[in-house]
């Protein structure tokens, strides 16, 4: 069950917006799939990220740093990326736990963490941080 529902980035802001597409088992191995959609008017050269997987009772079970494709402007990119020996049913929610490196045309170096949009047609949420537990 996922935690956080996906982020509506059609208002027109402009983003970098990552989307958890899908989670695939494959021989006991979890393949995760993102779309990158690049909607700033500039290029993106460099975007790493860590990403932390949760299980359903919000226990760290993975840390990942992921380099994304170079993004033109305005478009948009598939990755898929593999989590050895883990059932993707495990994934309750991944976290953007870091936006580790992020890199425009116009600069050496940028801080993309506003600039970035998550959401998810996948089974587990994709959030960048846990709703304040209830008291």
């Amino acid at each position: 069950m996922s935690i956080a529902a996906p982020v509506d980035v059609s208002a027109g802001t402009p983003a970098i917006e990552l989307e958890l597409n899908g989670l695939q088992t494959i021989e006991g191995r979890c393949r995760i799939t993102l779309l990158s959609s690049n909607r700033l008017a500039i290029d993106l050269e460099r975007l790493v990220v860590e990403l932390v997987l949760f299980d359903s009772d919000r226990h760290a079970i993975r840390f990942m740093r992921i380099a994304l494709s170079v993004l033109a402007a305005n478009r948009s990119h598939v990755q898929a990326f593999v989590a050895d020996e883990l059932e993707c049913e495990t994934i309750a929610n991944i976290l953007l736990n870091n936006v580790v490196e992020c890199r425009l045309a116009d600069n050496d170096q940028n801080d993309c963490s506003e600039k970035i949009r998550l959401s998810s047609r996948a089974s587990a949420g994709f959030i960048m941080s846990f709703p304040a537990a209830s008291e």
